[in-house]
């Protein structure tokens, strides 16, 4: 009500805000008062970014890291996968993306990731 900020303002408030209180009203009053600038961290619009295809390696290879998959070791899968990006440069995304998923025991991820591979390959 009027009266309430008039009271409020009389009595030496800076600034009043009734209720319910506004997110961006009190972000504004807080910014004047205090001298601040807010940062936001609302991601900026995303840039087109080219993404490499995902090459998958030779059949043999997928079957080992299939194998490895299945037993969980995911330590192997990941110096399979470095061992891919060395060997290949056309590999190296694909590797990138497995390895990734292995550190993070994505155990599913990985498998389905190699599961489709084989599929291309077919």
């Amino acid at each position: 009500m009027e009266s309430d900020r008039e009271k409020s303002l009389v009595a030496g408030a800076d600034a009043f805000l009734p209720k319910p209180v506004n997110a961006n009203d009190l972000l504004h009053i807080l910014e004047a008062r205090l001298g601040v600038t807010w940062i936001s961290t609302e991601a900026a619009p995303a840039e087109e970014v080219p993404v490499d295809p995902l090459i998958a390696p030779p059949a043999g290879d997928l079957e080992m890291l299939y194998n490895l998959a299945l037993r969980g070791d995911m330590r192997r899968i990941q110096e399979k996968a470095d061992s891919l990006a060395q060997t290949d440069e056309n590999y190296k995304s694909f590797a990138a993306k497995l390895s990734r998923l292995a550190e993070d025991f994505e155990t599913k991820a990985v498998l389905e990731l190699i599961k489709h591979s084989m599929e291309e390959h077919q």
